[in-house]
């Protein structure tokens, strides 16, 4: 069963920081995906990359590895190679503190039913400067 209120927050620093403006779209799309994965005892999160592809919304695995080399790059996760399961674990800037302001993404409500990957750009909290 499902924890309605297992949820990602998004730190309201990373939206309005420039590193989040240079994501890519797969890279944003992703965060949120692996985030309400973590177990935030360990900060770890290992969910396979075909989960990530159905959740995040791209089907193609190479848009996926590269949103994930994007993370990576821009220093937002770390990736560990733990027999043949990739371990991901959310660095500072993408780990929200106590009492930091934050954009919550339900896991139940937004990533799991695939509402997430069906936003337009304008919808999410990372594009709505342009529309």
């Amino acid at each position: 069963m499902i924890n309605e209120n297992i949820h990602y927050r998004l730190p309201l620093k990373l939206i309005n920081s420039y590193l989040w403006a240079k994501l890519n779209y797969p890279g944003r799309a992703i965060l949120p995906v692996i985030g309400v994965h973590i177990d935030l005892r360990i900060n770890r999160a290992w969910p396979r990359i075909d989960l990530i592809s159905a959740l995040s919304g791209y089907s193609n695995l190479g848009y996926v590895r590269n949103g994930i080399n994007d993370l990576i790059n821009h220093n937002l996760i770390v990736k560990k190679k733990e027999g043949r399961h990739n371990i991901y674990s959310l660095t500072d800037l993408s780990f929200c503190k106590r009492g930091s302001s934050y954009f919550p993404i339900y896991k139940k409500a937004m990533i799991i039913s695939r509402k997430w990957s069906g936003l337009t750009p304008c919808e999410t909290p990372y594009r709505a400067e342009i529309c």
